[in-house]
């Protein structure tokens, strides 16, 4: 079959499972970025956070996005990707449809939304590490279970660390002065463009931000590593067909659980509390590297589980409108995030605040977003930037609204 006749996935061919556990993780994703803003210093000096509103809470607050949140949604989130790539490619093969120029189509489109986000919405842009990662992960599609876990894992533990000493040893970010984007004197200059309403200086100096620190200083190479770990492992876990047919596994399922939780979580604990002696930061990142897929391999124990309980069967579903508008959700959590700290037309909550009252923001705002997912696919069959996002693909428009609200219209 010629790709011209070429269509989207149906949604009955969705699984269950995967859109929850993407809702799930996309909440995790928008409390991890906001929680970035006070764990990494980029919106209020150490001092403004100390006099802030519920400061005392917040060490609190960072132990728990810490212990549950921080690394842990973003390793479920590319995860998913790369178990989503290889559903795509069976589906798309099984029909006779051409995989191969659809999905590299699908990730120029993807490379195009990144590069607006990424440019004029939010810093640190995961989409663009996706969309990059997804060009290497294609090239990788015909390789072995064996290497996909003999060079997943390594580069899920030791990615990241090991880009980040590489340019760290020939001092790339001191050449670039990246790490002033970090001090006191950056983050005023940020608060004072935002309250000067001079958000198109404000989108330009955080521009400088993502390419010395993000792009040029080497953190997205790291991340692109990180996240080609991750989605190798999702690969190689729908081959296996766990999540694919997971009735068929719900016993290794609760054996799994019982051994990866704990042991993520109690791991995490130790390198948080662990006394400082020389040498102890390089054992605290070795205890959170390992801690951190562990805790995320337990989440998704956890959901699948909980999803054949009679009480969380009718909870858990209401992550799952959120997960089917992952793109625009994730889109909108970007915008949500600039307007809370910088505005315009925002709260301007940059200097004023900690990490207690941006979590509480997040929740109110994850609810809002999941109300509206829930309303939206009543009307229609796609978010809208899924939408787009196939229409671009396939070369042609899908159906957008329910033949049912057709009807009535």
């Amino acid at each position: 079959m010629s790709n011209s006749t070429a269509n989207p996935v149906n949604v009955k061919a969705r699984i269950a499972e995967l859109d929850v556990l993407r809702g799930f993780a996309l909440f995790g994703v928008i409390l991890g970025n906001f929680s970035e803003f006070y764990l990494f210093g980029i919106a209020s000096t150490a001092d403004q956070m100390a006099t802030s509103s519920y400061a005392a809470w917040d060490p609190y607050v960072a132990f728990v996005i810490t212990l549950f949140v921080s690394g842990k949604a973003n390793t479920l989130f590319a995860f998913l990707f790369g178990l989503g790539f290889y559903l795509q490619m069976d589906r798309l093969s099984a029909r006779g449809d051409n995989f191969n120029q659809i999905y590299l189509r699908r990730l120029t489109v993807l490379l195009g939304f990144s590069l607006i986000n990424i440019f004029f919405i939010s810093i640190w842009e995961i989409l663009l590490v996706y969309a990059l990662t997804g060009y290497i992960l294609f090239a990788m599609r015909d390789v072995s279970n064996r290497v996909l876990v003999g060079l997943g894992i390594p580069l899920s533990l030791f990615g990241m660390l090991a880009i980040g000493g590489i340019f760290q040893l020939f001092g790339v970010r001191e050449s670039l002065d990246s790490d002033w984007y970090f001090t006191d004197a950056a983050i005023i200059e940020r608060q004072a463009l935002a309250a000067d309403w001079g958000y198109k200086n404000l989108i330009a100096h955080f521009y400088g931000f993502t390419m010395r620190d993000w792009i040029l200083g080497g953190s997205m190479v790291g991340f692109i590593f990180y996240a080609l770990g991750r989605f190798m492992i999702g690969m190689w876990v729908g081959r296996k067909g766990w999540l694919l047919n997971p009735d068929q596994w719900l016993d290794g399922f609760k054996r799994w659980l019982i051994i990866v939780l704990p042991l993520g979580l109690g791991l995490d604990i130790v390198a948080y509390f662990m006394p400082e002696f020389s040498g102890s930061d390089l054992i605290q990142k070795a205890l959170q590297v390992v801690a951190t897929p562990l805790t995320a391999a337990g989440y998704i124990c956890l959901i699948v589980l909980g999803l054949r309980s009679r009480f969380w069967v009718r909870i858990l579903p209401v992550f799952a409108p959120v997960g089917r508008m992952a793109l625009t959700n994730y889109v909108l959590g970007g915008i949500m995030l600039m307007l809370y700290y910088y505005g315009p037309f925002g709260l301007y909550q940059a200097g004023k605040v900690g990490l207690s009252k941006p979590m509480l923001f997040v929740v109110f705002s994850y609810a809002f977003l999941v109300l509206y997912s829930h309303i939206w696919l009543r009307y229609f069959v796609y978010g809208p930037l899924e939408w787009g996002w196939r229409a671009l693909t396939y070369g042609k428009r899908p159906s957008f609204r329910r033949m049912s609200n057709r009807k009535t219209n």
